[in-house]
């Protein structure tokens, strides 16, 4: 050994920096470890089994969801699987299903295809939507905050454009919550409407309580639902709609000790009990994002008023949103004024993007291209948000739009070929390149399918 290295190896000021390096890196692998574990991308970690039923044939009967994809809720019995009501050793112990729930049945008869079972609180005991044994389904519009539960994942894949709907059970906000927290429709049935018929029992108390009537609680229980219920049909009648807003509170970050909060949970409880309570049926109808997080309001009516209910919601809808997107459209300033207020905007979703919050982005994006509608830019980052949500065919038309506005816009090209590619039209993905200098790089990437996404600008 040189006699430099014997003095750097006594010198202890060496091994303590050697020492802080390996730490670092320890807690590097560790870090990017844990972001791995906490965040799992494939299907916003939406599902907890895959698989698929197809629709029951029909021959003389014309099926009104045709062609459309749904998921259920790890609560409901699909013949030949064991139903996981959200833990794996319950799970381990029970048998397969015999049967396959009645509302299942009836929607495969209509046409529909099952796609899996989604993750869901443990036992479905919970708002948070959190699960310590299947993960936490990531929020499609707060990575960082709870779906809300206990239907989560349901909720997640309905937000995420996984299928076009998604079924779970609302026993005390368990489908409104989550559906206020994700950004989306959520409906509560009258209480007794829908079958439950092969969906195992989360609190039967508020199903059928006179099992227990002997037990004096549960007793006075029954007499305010009663009496609850007969309420609201006076208030209500046959045309009345209660509007509340569907949740209190923003909702909580993720794997935090607050999720269990009393304080949360009473205070949504509050909300969400006026229909568990009563038997009302109940429509969360979702406002946008406001701070970050999404907005929500319900409209309730009588029990056994569900048809009059969609109906409204369906006339209001369009309007609601329009003035929704009145309310926070942003005053038009002058051109020049326009203009910055556009790159403040482009810049806010350039931060969301690199924050992982695909929603937020798309929303800054859209908000920027509403003020500035001919930035080729704007179109382009919004398509990459679009390609990270696996929106394919929104990704694709803005791509389209900024090629018009600006030909040489590359990043747009590169993108437009990912979306194209993905939808497994791999000649077009080629064809619109071939006209360009750089035409082998997209045949290369054509070829080897590897989505180019790129960097926003």
């Amino acid at each position: 050994m040189s006699k430099s290295l014997k003095l750097n190896a006594s010198n202890p000021k060496v091994w303590l920096l050697i020492g802080i390096g390996l730490a670092g890196a320890v807690v590097l692998v560790e870090t990017r470890r844990r972001r791995c574990r906490k965040l799992p991308k494939e299907d916003f970690g939406a599902f907890v089994e895959r698989f698929e039923l197809l629709p029951i044939p029909q021959p003389d009967q014309t099926q009104t969801l045709s062609s459309l994809s749904f998921a259920i809720k790890d609560i409901f019995d699909v013949k030949g699987y064991v139903t996981g009501f959200g833990n794996p050793h319950w799970k381990r112990t029970h048998s397969e299903a015999g049967k396959t729930a009645i509302v299942i049945t009836a929607l495969l008869s209509n046409g529909a295809t099952c796609v899996g079972k989604t993750v869901m609180d443990e036992f479905s005991f919970g708002i948070s939507g959190e699960n310590k044994f299947y993960g936490t389904p990531i929020n499609p519009y707060l990575t960082s905050s709870i779906p809300g539960g206990s239907s989560s994942g349901s909720a997640v894949a309905v937000a995420a454009r996984l299928v076009d709907f998604a079924i779970g059970t609302d026993t005390t906000g368990c489908v409104r919550i989550p559906a206020a927290f994700c950004g989306i429709l959520g409906f509560r049935p009258s209480h007794g409407v829908v079958s439950t018929i092969g969906v195992l029992p989360n609190a039967q108390s508020l199903d059928t309580v006179a099992m227990n009537s002997t037990h004096d609680h549960v007793k006075t229980l029954y007499k305010v639902r009663n009496e609850m219920r007969v309420a609201f049909q006076r208030l209500l009648k046959d045309d009345g709609i209660l509007v509340i807003p569907t949740v209190p509170d923003d909702p909580l970050k993720r794997n935090t000790d607050k999720g269990f909060s009393s304080e949360f949970h009473d205070r949504a409880f509050a909300l969400s009990s006026i229909a568990s309570i009563s038997g009302c049926c109940q429509v969360a109808i979702p406002l946008g994002c406001h701070k970050d997080c999404c907005a929500s309001v319900s409209f309730i009516s009588a029990h056994g008023a569900d048809k009059f209910l969609l109906n409204t919601v369906l006339d209001m809808y369009t309007t609601i949103q329009e003035q929704v997107s009145v309310a926070y459209a942003l005053p038009q300033p002058d051109t020049n004024g326009g203009i910055e207020t556009s790159e403040l905007l482009k810049e806010k979703g350039n931060a969301a993007f690199k924050g992982r919050l695909w929603n937020k982005a798309v929303d800054y994006y859209s908000e920027a291209i509403n003020l500035n509608g001919k930035n080729a830019t704007y179109f382009s980052n919004r398509a990459a948000a679009y390609l990270e949500l696996g929106w394919y065919k929104e990704a694709e038309e803005d791509c389209n739009k900024a090629i018009l506005h600006d030909k040489k816009n590359v990043k747009a090209y590169l993108r437009r070929g990912t979306a194209r590619e993905q939808l497994l039209r791999y000649k077009e993905a080629l064809k619109g390149a071939m006209s360009y200098s750089w035409y082998p790089v997209i045949e290369n990437f054509a070829v080897l399918r590897q989505p180019i996404v790129g960097l926003i600008v």
